[in-house]
């Protein structure tokens, strides 16, 4: 290969990942049924999360969050942020934020409470819920599942815990998982009495009471 070769050789490459990447770019289409039927899965992964089926949750609000995080960075926009449905040749709505935010927490929340879960992969649901799902705003619901996620992981523990003990003061825990990592978390603190009555909250929430209600 000659030298002027060998020095357009990057340029090539670079130019040919561009054109790769603009393709791709181009090409992912949404119509106004793809969202529509990622909204109706992601209410199937939570059903599946209400039930303890925490694999088919994890499949599935996994699957929508991909959809949808496509959705956010490669699609193109109007000028006015709406969509070109290219089946009915309509603008459309893009899908709202909060549905990405929803489908990447129950993907974490049942990445964790998978036993069969790897290490990596919890982390990475972890840190996921951090970028995607959380906020500023001090909702209960979000901050005790945070809160769950968070008591899988030892070097969290103190934060878990601080976030489900202020919860629990203010009557604000609306899960029986919640409650479950709360028991487990003062339980291995030493606090017998806190981790019973966190348990017996459990067993008041929810109909399954030996799965989920234990230390």
């Amino acid at each position: 290969m000659s030298s002027a070769a060998r020095l357009l050789a990057p340029a090539l490459l670079a130019l040919a990942a561009s054109a790769v990447s603009s393709h791709a770019y181009a090409c992912f289409n949404v119509t106004r049924a793809d969202l529509d039927a990622r909204v109706k899965k992601l209410k199937l992964a939570h059903t599946a999360l209400e039930a303890g089926d925490n694999a088919k949750a994890r499949k599935v609000a996994g699957e929508v969050a991909t959809f949808l995080d496509n959705v956010e960075h490669n699609t193109h926009r109007e000028a006015d942020g709406k969509l070109l449905d290219p089946t009915t040749k309509k603008l459309i709505d893009p899908p709202d934020p909060s549905l990405l935010r929803r489908a990447v927490r129950i993907e974490a929340l049942a990445t964790t409470r998978l036993a069969s879960t790897s290490d990596a992969d919890k982390k990475a649901s972890l840190e996921r819920f951090e970028k995607v799902s959380l906020d500023k705003s001090g909702e209960p619901t979000l901050m005790a599942d945070y809160a769950e996620v968070l008591s899988h992981f030892e070097a969290r523990h103190g934060a878990a815990l601080m976030i489900l003990r202020s919860l629990r003061d203010k009557d604000l825990i609306g899960s029986a998982e919640a409650y479950a990592a709360l028991a487990r978390l003062e339980a291995k603190g030493g606090a017998k009495d806190a981790s019973d009555a966190a348990l017996a909250r459990c067993r008041n929430m929810t109909k399954r009471a030996q799965a989920v209600c234990k230390v």
